[in-house]
């Protein structure tokens, strides 16, 4: 499905396939959320994620152009229990644009 994503938008993936990401210290340390768009079926559901103990984000792929009207570049894979979608359901799986700034890369 990632890959067909892809194809569609006509964007060059570069594979970091299992790279674990977490939300940049500097911005933990001020508060700052961290915006990400979970994909869903036909739409974007745009929410902000917080660091939590529960946070788990691993990296699909990285692209080298934008892959929505927010300057993402980072398709993400998006586990936290303790955070909800718009529609009220906890973060489990969850496929989703991000902007690789916001992240550091383990």
């Amino acid at each position: 499905m990632v890959e067909l994503l892809f194809q569609i938008f006509n964007y060059k993936i570069m594979p970091k396939k299992n790279s674990h990401l977490t939300i940049r210290g500097d911005l933990i340390a001020e508060g700052y959320l961290v915006p990400v768009s979970l994909l869903s079926v036909g739409d974007y559901d745009p929410i902000h994620i917080e660091d939590t103990p529960h946070l788990d984000i691993t990296c699909e792929h990285a692209s080298d152009g934008e892959l929505d009207d927010v300057g993402s570049n980072l398709l993400v894979r998006i586990t936290d229990p303790t955070q909800f979608d718009s529609d009220g359901k906890p973060i489990k799986d969850r496929l989703a644009f991000a902007i690789n700034a916001d992240y550091d890369w383990h």
